[in-house]
């Protein structure tokens, strides 16, 4: 007679668990796009804003520092702006990752829509 103990139902529904929601592939999703953001972080701070504090070089102040005095309401449109250079740069490399898996895999992703 074969009777499972409930160690082993336990370890069979983890197990079943992360099998069924695919836990190891989100896992790693994961951990790609916390890289990914510190890369676009990087990218925005040490390229983009030297760049875009040159155009603009009247003040010292860089892009991050920069705001507007709007009858004392303080606005960090700087900050606002680095923010979405990164997220737009951000955007840029995923879909350049998925041009290079769409080509390598010679086949789209199935994108649930």
């Amino acid at each position: 007679m074969n009777t499972i103990t409930p160690k082993n139902s336990i370890v069979n529904n983890f197990l079943d668990f992360i099998d069924k929601f695919n836990i190891i592939p989100l896992a790693f999703s994961l951990i790609i796009s916390l890289n990914l953001n510190q890369l676009s972080n990087s990218f925005g701070k040490t390229i983009i804003s030297p760049i875009i504090n040159n155009i603009f070089e009247e003040s010292n102040l860089k892009l991050e520092e920069r705001t507007i005095n709007i009858n004392g309401i303080i606005l960090q449109y700087g900050l606002f702006l680095m923010n979405l250079i990164q997220f737009f740069f951000t955007l840029l490399v995923l879909y350049l990752l998925y041009l290079s898996y769409s080509y390598l895999a010679k086949e789209e992703l199935k994108i649930i829509r």
